[in-house]
């Protein structure tokens, strides 16, 4: 049971990566001065919310132009 409300709970994973992956992950890690786990979990949420923010880049540039389109017609 978490101890805080926005406490996450954790799950062990066990991967294989390929080792020139691991060693730029825990380069950035150490750039950033975290630990690799904390990257590796940074790293994957960046990736996904890019992923969903390119499946809906196309539904945001349609209602760009119609926004537009409106302000032109003022």
């Amino acid at each position: 049971m978490p101890k805080l409300e926005n406490e996450l709970k954790l799950t062990r994973v066990n991967v294989n990566f390929p080792t020139p992956l691991v060693e730029r992950v825990k380069e950035y890690s150490l750039k950033l001065g975290v630990p690799t786990t904390q990257g590796y979990v940074l790293l994957l949420t960046k990736a996904l919310d890019n992923e969903n923010i390119l499946e809906q880049l196309p539904m945001l540039s349609e209602l760009y132009k119609e926004f537009k389109s409106k302000e032109l017609d003022k």
